[in-house]
This record gives structure tokens, sequence and C-alpha cells, in this order.
């Protein structure tokens, strides 16, 4: 047998085979999403549900100032942390410290392009 030919029988019957096993495993996560995946339109109704009618639009009469006291900005951050992770009673946040910015300053640089350029 010409090897050429030899050769693209081999290629084909290993194609053949490697689609063969994509379709079953496509095969099997189709099967998988009912049983796993459950009801998504469910789950948005629910989510729709908890969310509460904000009565009044809020707007920002003062603009944030370095000299916000320290317990208003922990009282934020821990709404925040809470709003974020769910409504988890037991989570207590003991210190907030402010982390330096350690990226280089090409880095810095570049992340500015960025954002001008995006606008």
């Amino acid at each position: 047998m010409d090897p050429i030919l030899y050769g693209l029988i081999v290629t084909l019957f290993g194609m053949g085979i490697v689609f063969l096993v994509l379709v079953g495993l496509w095969g099997v996560l189709a099967m998988m999403r009912p049983i796993f995946g459950g009801n998504k339109k469910q789950k948005a109704q629910v989510i729709e549900r908890n969310l509460k009618p904000v009565a009044e639009e809020i707007t920002a009469t003062h603009a944030l100032t370095e000299e916000m006291e320290a317990d208003e900005i922990i009282a934020v951050i821990t709404a925040a942390i809470h709003a974020c992770m769910g409504s988890q009673r037991n989570l207590l946040i003991r210190n907030i410290t402010r982390v330096g910015d350690n990226t280089p300053v090409w880095g810095q640089i570049g992340r500015h392009e960025q954002t001008l350029n995006r606008l």
C-alpha cells in the first residue's frame, strides 16, 4: 500500500474517532443538563421576587471627601461585602486596611491608555 494512502486512511480514521467521541460527550452533557442544570427561569423569578423596589431615587447631594468618617467607610464596605456574599449573618469583619498600589509604572500607563481608548 502506498504510504501516502495509508497516511490518509489513518488520518481519516483518527478524525472520525475524535468526531464520534465529541458527539458522545455532547450527548452526555445534553442528558446531564436537565438533571443538574435545574430551571433557570425559576431561579430568575426567585431572584426578582427577592429584590425590593427602591422607593425613591438616590441622588448624591455631596461629593465624597477625604474627611468621611472611618466608621461610615467600614459600614459601606461591610454592606457591600454582605450584598455580594448574600445574607450570611455569621460574617464578621474585624479589620479593613488600605493596600498600596504595587503596579509598575509601565502597567499604570498601559491601564490608563486602555481606559482612554475605550472612552
